[in-house]
């Protein structure tokens, strides 16, 4: 918490770009600079910078899982019976269906899919620069529907958890899940700047990779970290590494953050028979050890 700045550097973008949300930027850095790379390592010595490589890397994507604890056990109908385990029908009927909220995606993009199209309020794109919303992938819409999908396009039987709830895509990820760090934190920046403008509550990432540092120099931690102390509630994936101990991903070690884990329902609406997914990234955090 001492360093100065942080430099997340790569070796693909020659544009140097300012992260202002955790007092850094992102340098485009040749492995073979016999100049530059020595004199940043020398201030990441003295303390005076953190050094962390930017990417781009294939990130994990989580929210599309059902694990079977048997073979014979009946497979649930998506949504409905998801939203009677959850007690989402209860709340739908005392009024509480995400009317006057806005949920902030940073994935893939967001397609305007008839669930979703008329309340995605904002879009933009840290990928490709598209002014309209799209999603090469899938998996950001996927997300966007679980979370507030009105179920016009099914008659109203696939219904999100707040489907009265307003949308705001960033796109971060490309077509492969692959992205980068610096993306990520830029999108979490422009939605910090933007919340007010678009009323964002929530902020939603579904994607991490393997923690490789403390979450004290994690410059997606510390994002996330940001973010939350700006007013955002923050909620991300635990990740698909489980299910051994130590497989939180980035930036789920956020203290701040609502880290979440999968769920194997057992194809009931029982929750008395549920458990976690096979797959499901479980705690303590690496490194910090942190439940």
């Amino acid at each position: 918490q001492a360093f100065k700045s942080y430099v997340l550097a790569n070796n693909e973008r020659n544009q140097v770009e300012e992260l202002p949300l955790i007092g850094g930027c992102t340098l485009a850095l040749d492995a073979q600079d016999e100049v530059t790379l020595p004199k940043l390592e020398a201030a990441q010595e003295k303390g005076l910078l953190q050094l962390t490589p930017d990417g781009p890397r294939a990130m994990s994507i989580s929210g599309a899982h059902q694990v079977q604890a048997a073979s014979d056990v009946p497979q649930m109908e998506p949504l409905k019976d998801h939203n009677q385990l959850l007690g989402v029908e209860t709340l739908h009927a005392q009024g509480h269906t995400g009317a006057g909220t806005c949920i902030c995606i940073l994935d893939t993009g967001i397609a305007p899919h008839p669930d979703l199209k008329d309340r995605i309020v904002a879009f933009k794109d840290f990928v490709n620069g598209a002014p309209l919303p799209y999603d090469d992938n899938g998996h950001g819409t996927h997300c966007a529907g679980i979370a507030a999908g009105d179920g016009r396009s099914s008659g109203g039987r696939y219904v999100g958890i707040a489907p009265e709830a307003n949308i705001v895509g960033v796109k971060v990820l490309d077509r492969y899940n692959t992205g980068y760090d610096s993306n990520i934190i830029k999108g979490i920046q422009w939605a910090v700047d933007n919340k007010d403008r678009y009323g964002i509550d929530v902020l939603n990432l579904s994607l991490g990779h393997e923690i490789e540092e403390s979450r004290f120099f994690d410059p997606l931690t510390r994002a996330v970290q940001k973010a939350v102390r700006k007013g955002l509630s923050v909620v991300v994936s635990a990740g698909n590494s489980g299910p051994a101990p130590g497989t939180v991903q980035s930036p789920g070690n956020a203290p701040k953050a609502i880290t979440v884990a999968a769920l194997n329902d057992n194809g009931t609406a029982d929750r008395d028979d549920d458990f976690p997914a096979s797959f499901s990234s479980c705690g303590p955090t690496k490194i910090d050890k942190l439940d």
